[in-house]
């Protein structure tokens, strides 16, 4: 029994001085536990940037890295104001924010991942902070030059400040904004290569079409998802155009419902040339001729096409009591549809334009007549008198679905004008001949 008692004696010292030595010697790695990421700044997790923009920074700690693992930083799906992350430098996240050029301040987020661990830092800028409660950036210059249609001094620029075109020259586009402005400045001395020239000019409510100033047929205008407009008229404003080396700077301040908008633009300046291209001249006969101005409020009317193959031509006539007027409009389409705009009576007959008023005569008798002529009928002789149009506008505006309104500033005989308003539906039907 001794003897068995001294063996186990023996082998317990022996396990006793193993695990003394172990106790005694620190391995050769010591583990290091888990990664921790921490961000250091921005220390609310929201980085505010003004609202130019710039160079920007992330700062962080990362202890016990994983070999083999790196950092991903990503920003929210479809922002692309935020670029050129870079996590090249240790402990600093470096990115480029852009200008801020809308009114609205906006914000997105940046995911910093490593591993399985994941942060989120908000990245928040100024918006623009406006005297006004519009803002528009106007992208696009549509103009057209009409010259001095009377003879006053005053020639008339019609332009648009908007965000998209026209299609077809004509039409506006889908989804768009459109600020027209009807002017009157100085007359270019070639109607080729028009242009406004520096000054401000004020908005005029009674349109005597001076000037420096522009007419209450200035207005915006909004189209839908179809491409339909409403028009919205200006209360009160200014233009201030400058210029910059060889850009052009269109800043328009105007009142629209109580609320004021600013619209500004930069960029050239171009005109289509609608100047009157040549003379109206009198038919050659004896006829009874309107001797007086007039103003026309119609009561009904009748439309329709003619000319398809040639781009059409469409015939209206606006009819009060026993006075019609005959309008001549060169289309722009055939599909039979009124196209909004401004028509400039010319002996050009292209698209866009009205024709003038003409007859011919044989033996002195009036034998045919065409284009556009306002005609009044005596109700007990049946005789006619004629005012033959021979300059001016037509001003059409798209109100509703199948509804517009015409604004008249014609010319008959030379130098009577005839002025007035319409508006109503407009059912458009097709003729073989006029």
């Amino acid at each position: 029994m001794k003897s068995s008692f001294i063996k186990l004696s023996l082998i317990a010292a022996s396990l006793a001085s193993v695990f003394m030595l172990a106790s005694c010697n620190k391995p050769e790695k010591e583990e290091t536990g888990n990664p921790e990421l921490t961000i250091t700044s921005p220390e609310a997790d929201t980085l505010n940037v003004a609202i130019a923009g710039g160079p920007c920074e992330i700062t962080y700690t990362l202890k016990n890295p994983v070999e083999g693992v790196s950092m991903q930083v990503t920003a929210a799906e479809g922002i692309d104001w935020i670029t050129d992350i870079d996590l090249a430098t240790e402990g600093k996240i470096t990115f480029n924010v852009a200008s801020n050029e809308g009114q609205q301040p906006r914000e997105t987020t940046l995911t910093i991942q490593y591993d399985y661990i994941k942060e989120t830092v908000v990245v928040a800028q100024e918006g623009f902070e406006s005297a006004y409660d519009h803002e528009f950036p106007a992208t696009v210059f549509t103009g057209y030059y009409y010259g001095d249609l009377k003879k006053t001094g005053a020639a008339n620029y019609y332009f648009y400040l908007s965000d998209k075109g026209f299609i077809d020259e004509v039409m506006m586009e889908a989804e768009g904004n459109y600020y027209l402005i009807d002017l009157y400045a100085p007359t270019s001395e070639d109607g080729a290569n028009a242009l406004v020239q520096e000054g401000t000019y004020t908005f005029d409510l009674e349109s005597k079409k001076e000037n420096g100033t522009f007419t209450t047929l200035s207005c915006f205008k909004q189209t839908d998802f179809s491409g339909l407009g409403t028009s919205y008229d200006f209360e009160e404003g200014t233009l201030v155009v400058t210029k910059d080396g060889d850009n052009w700077n269109f800043e328009l301040t105007v009142t629209i419902e109580g609320e004021t908008h600013h619209v500004v633009y930069n960029g050239p300046q171009s005109f289509k040339n609608y100047s009157p291209s040549d003379d109206w001249v009198r038919p050659d006969g004896n006829y009874s001729a309107v001797t007086e101005d007039m103003t026309l409020t119609p009561e009904s009317i009748e439309a329709r096409y003619t000319g398809f193959e040639d781009g059409g031509n469409l015939a209206i006539d606006f009819v009060q009591g026993n006075t019609t007027l005959s309008l001549s409009f060169m289309a722009a389409n055939t599909d039979g549809a009124m196209i909004p705009g401004r028509y400039m009576v010319t002996g050009t007959l292209e698209p866009g334009t009205i024709e003038f008023g003409n007859a011919t005569f044989f033996m002195d008798m009036l034998f045919t007549k065409s284009g556009s002529i306002l005609i009044i009928e005596d109700p007990e002789t049946y005789s006619e008198t004629y005012g033959f149009i021979s300059g001016g506008t037509v001003d059409v505006s798209q109100t509703g679905e199948d509804t517009f309104s015409f604004e008249f500033n014609l010319q008959m005989e030379g130098q009577y004008s005839l002025t007035g308003t319409w508006e109503g539906p407009v059912e458009i039907k097709e003729s073989l001949e006029y």
